[in-house]
């Protein structure tokens, strides 16, 4: 929805230079938003509306960013070696974590809510906020009483196309807990079948014994994030 006519040119051509589009060289102002236009919609329609918006708009502020720290002088090269670092370190903590706005509407997730881990669906990602607005997986999608406004660490979809192979053995997980709707810590103590996962919650005792293990369904087994 971005009139890219009010944009000032410099900043356009800024973006053409980044992302290397074709103009004409006496391109005028408006054909220098036109083109810029076409670029924007096209990745926002290849990565996926809300994320390929957030995507194209982050991609191109680190960019200009960047070049006017390097002609400032502002540039600190142990800052940008700090700052890459922490990512890579998280990207190794949470190699299956999505990007924020990844999650599309409609999906079905584990959600911390108020301290508590519920089964609930996204509804949108609110991207002046960076939450994730979600409700209840068990409600109707009109009930709006039960929605909720989270961080998007605090999300994990319950299929994870980055961790698609089945997690191991003594693996920490979120796991649905048998005939409620929340989300509680484990441990993997088996696989039971190609569809379930031998499950041991923490602190589960039933009758004054411990139950050593609950049958949960895959899809319902996320890994457990330590900081959400």
């Amino acid at each position: 929805m971005c009139d890219f006519r009010l944009v000032k040119v410099q900043s356009l051509k800024r973006y053409i230079r980044h992302y290397g589009i074709n103009i004409r060289p006496d391109s005028t102002p408006l054909e220098l938003a036109a083109a810029v236009a076409k670029h924007f919609k096209y990745d926002m329609d290849v990565s996926g509306s809300v994320a390929g918006e957030k995507r194209a708009i982050d991609s191109f502020i680190e960019q200009v960013t960047s070049e006017i720290q390097a002609r400032s002088g502002l540039h600190d090269d142990s800052d940008m070696d700090g700052r890459l670092a922490k990512r890579r370190k998280l990207a190794e903590k949470r190699p299956w974590a999505p990007e924020d706005g990844e999650i599309q509407p409609g999906a079905e997730v584990a959600a911390k809510v108020q301290g508590e881990g519920i089964h609930a669906r996204i509804v949108r990602y609110v991207g002046r906020t960076k939450k994730y607005e979600i409700e209840d997986a068990d409600t109707e999608s009109t009930d709006k009483s039960k929605r909720y406004h989270v961080l998007c660490r605090a999300v994990l979809p319950l299929i994870i196309p980055k961790h698609s192979e089945p997690l191991r053995k003594g693996k920490e997980v979120l796991a649905l807990f048998p005939y409620t709707t929340s989300f509680y810590k484990g441990q993997i103590v088996s696989h039971e079948s190609q569809d379930r996962y031998g499950i041991r919650f923490d602190d589960d005792v039933e009758e004054g014994k411990v139950v050593k293990k609950r049958k949960i369904p895959r899809y319902f087994v996320v890994p457990y994030p330590g900081d959400m």
